[in-house]
């Protein structure tokens, strides 16, 4: 939804101006949301001494400054105008004077051209989430294939194991990446595969080592290869 407005616009707390002397603007909204959880999914509170969200939203345009603003973190959400265009919007918790970050989400790229724009994240204080990208190839080829070429996978599915506990996070194939759900900090062996609609993997699986520290943590393990083909499961180990 786009709002024509009058020249001074003052977002919610200390936010934006936008000053267009004496002429209107038309401008679109970012809506940002927030919230604390524990990795096991317990909610919380905002961090002790951290009461302040700060929103950056840094346009593409270069000709536009970059916008700040700052809520009181026990509001749980917030919105405030922007010029259209696109931006890049990082969403940072921090201390009344700003001197002290408790954490930051994942910077978003959002355009408001059309229609308003939604950015959340949700902190997880004791850990924090494996981020990547995929790419499907053929196993004998290594010719990139497409989702459909690559039998329709169900998910692309990552498994983070530490010790006797792990973690599953099923995402979908065609959007080229994505985050883990969350987990507690510390090393994990993760596991990345295409499945089909029975789970089982469509080509070997990937592996790699990750570590997580607290405080919303993103361990971004970059791009995985995953091979499509010639690949049998091996038998569960005997009972």
């Amino acid at each position: 939804m786009k709002t024509l407005l009058l020249a001074s616009l003052i977002a919610p707390l200390t936010g934006c101006i936008i000053a267009t002397d004496g002429e209107t603007e038309e401008v679109g909204f970012i809506n940002t949301e927030w919230s604390f959880h524990s990795a096991d999914g317990t909610a919380l509170d905002c961090p002790a001494g951290f009461s302040t969200v700060e929103v950056t939203a840094v346009p593409f345009d270069r000709g536009l400054p970059t916008f700040i603003d700052l809520y009181n973190c026990n509001r749980q959400q917030a919105s405030a105008a922007y010029p259209l265009g696109e931006y890049e919007v990082t969403i940072a918790i921090t201390n009344t004077s700003g001197s002290q970050e408790y954490a930051h989400s994942l910077t978003r790229a959002v355009d408001i051209f059309a229609v308003d724009a939604t950015v959340g994240e949700d902190f997880i204080h004791d850990g924090g989430r494996i981020l990547f990208d995929w790419v499907l190839v053929d196993s004998k080829t290594n010719a990139d294939l497409d989702c459909r070429a690559a039998g329709n996978p169900k998910s692309i599915k990552v498994d983070a194991a530490s010790g006797d506990a792990a973690i599953s996070t099923e995402l979908t194939c065609g959007d080229g990446f994505g985050v883990s759900n969350p987990l507690l900090a510390g090393a994990y062996q993760a596991t990345f595969s295409a499945v089909d609609q029975a789970g089982k993997p469509l080509g070997e699986p990937q592996t790699k080592a990750v570590a997580l520290r607290d405080r919303n943590d993103y361990d971004d393990v970059g791009t995985i290869t995953l091979p499509i083909g010639n690949f049998e499961e091996p038998p569960p180990p005997p009972q």
